[in-house]
């Protein structure tokens, strides 16, 4: 065991050749103090704390396959650990990179059945950088959080504003913010029936969005008067069950759709890149296309010559495959000029 303790009430810590060992405990002073970290530390378990200042790693690893860390004006640090538990109680930011390179690797950031273990920030960004696989079981933010993987991460519990996401996303709960974008850079997978609410912020998922093989998940974004893109398309590799777009101001999808039920997207614009016949249902469901408003001007065919904001060009309605049941342009009940 190593026991590296600053003095009672203030003092540093810095660590630049090795701790080998099966636990370490790295405590600043009380009142002041940082834990500067050069070296490595190849622990099993590893606690460091910095009670009045900062942990900062700039070189070296913290090998813990146990890693907890608190601090109060910010985190910064390398590691390999499998799960992490950390929190900055002050003003500052988390930064954590893990450069496993062990193919298959995951980071546990948090758990899912303790509140108390996350990571946790309660005025700054969270900042989290892996090679291989991360399962965000429990990350609050009260600023931006930022999750880079170089594999795939399992969305579980994260709170951030905004929050975004790179990598193959597994995404496990709905999603709500205030006002700000979701946004995940890459493909997004569905583990359930799914929500995204944006309220008002833009929806950016840039890869496609994908069921799970052999069950039947829904996908719902709730825009709010934000806008909503799919980069490269809906249900590739295995259909949703239903997809449904809400008061989107411009709704974008670059790919085709390929759905098991419904479509039904309301928005002020929609805009499709998609190959020929590459929206389709598989059982024969209708696609409803409908505008915002219930009185918008609708244009329908290339050339477009109207001044209408809801259009559907040639290349646009050559998308919609063959074995939809219905395929509605314009709300029920609705005063359009076509």
């Amino acid at each position: 065991m190593a026991d590296i303790n600053a003095g009672a009430t203030s003092g540093s810590v810095t660590v630049t050749g090795s701790i080998a060992t099966n636990f370490a405990d790295i405590t600043t002073g009380s009142m002041s103090g940082d834990v500067n970290i050069s070296g490595t530390i190849l622990t099993v378990t590893a606690n460091i704390t910095a009670v009045s200042g900062a942990i900062l790693q700039t070189t070296g690893n913290t090998k813990a396959s146990e890693l907890s860390a608190q601090a109060k004006t910010g985190i910064t640090l390398l590691t390999t650990a499998d799960h992490i538990q950390a929190s900055v109680t002050g003003i500052g930011d988390m930064h954590i990179s893990d450069t496993s390179a062990i193919k298959g690797h995951f980071l546990n950031l948090g758990s899912q059945s303790v509140i108390s273990d996350r990571l946790f920030t309660s005025n700054g960004d969270i900042t989290v950088i892996a090679n291989e696989n991360v399962n965000a079981y429990n990350v609050v933010a009260n600023g931006e959080v930022n999750i880079q993987s170089g594999a795939e991460v399992y969305l579980g519990g994260v709170t951030g504003s905004p929050a975004t996401i790179t990598g193959t996303t597994l995404v496990d709960q709905d999603r709500t913010t205030n006002g700000e974008d979701i946004i995940f850079n890459g493909n997004v997978r569905l583990l359930r029936d799914i929500v995204f609410n944006s309220n008002g912020g833009n929806i950016i998922i840039t890869g496609t969005v994908n069921g799970t093989p052999g069950q039947h998940y829904s996908l719902t974004f709730d825009a709010n008067g934000g806008d909503v893109t799919v980069g490269s398309g809906v249900g590739d590799l295995t259909p949703v069950e239903f997809l449904q777009v809400n008061d989107a101001r411009v709704f974008t999808l670059g790919g085709g759709a390929r759905v098991e039920g419904g479509t039904e997207i309301n928005a002020d614009t929609i805009a499709i890149t998609a190959p020929r016949g590459s929206i389709v249902s598989t059982t024969g469901a209708q696609l409803r296309l409908l505008p915002n408003d219930s009185t918008s001007a609708i244009d329908i065919g290339s050339p477009l010559g109207g001044a209408a904001m809801f259009s559907l060009s040639d290349s646009e309605i050559a998308a919609f495959g063959n074995g939809f049941g219905l395929i509605q342009i314009g709300k029920n009940g609705g005063t359009h000029n076509v």
